[in-house]
């Protein structure tokens, strides 16, 4: 079978290694006379620090920016809609979720002294 090592011991040879560019190709830039490697930290720095060149154009920024507004607006909209449905127009479930809270002895007694408490305050007021 070709390419594929027939005994334990090619196995276990490493390939050769490929050589370090900066050694053995120094490749000059278009427009540039000299090699890349001969190139300064400082202009590397330099070189690194320019802005890349814009792929997007101004409009296709703007209607992304469009877009998520947009598609934020509906996901409020539309998780108070199905509150809006749920407890408000739905008569049957606003009435079953308050007898369930009202079975319960701890917040019936939190709601009479909240009740009790706002009827005090009102009194003192208008005395």
């Amino acid at each position: 079978m070709e390419g594929q090592p027939e005994t334990p011991d090619d196995a276990a040879t490493p390939a050769e290694p490929e050589p370090d560019r900066s050694e053995a190709e120094t490749v000059a830039e278009p427009g540039r006379s000299e090699p890349e490697t001969d190139r300064s930290e400082a202009e590397t720095v330099a070189t690194a620090a320019v802005k890349p060149k814009r792929t997007q154009s101004r409009a296709a920024r703007i209607w992304v920016r469009v877009i998520l507004v947009v598609a934020t607006i509906l996901g409020i909209v539309s998780i108070l809609a199905v509150w809006a449905n749920r407890q408000v127009l739905n008569a049957d479930n606003w009435a079953n979720t308050s007898t369930a809270l009202l079975q319960n002895n701890a917040i019936r007694t939190q709601i009479a002294d909240y009740v009790v408490e706002q009827v005090c305050d009102l009194k003192l007021r208008m005395s």
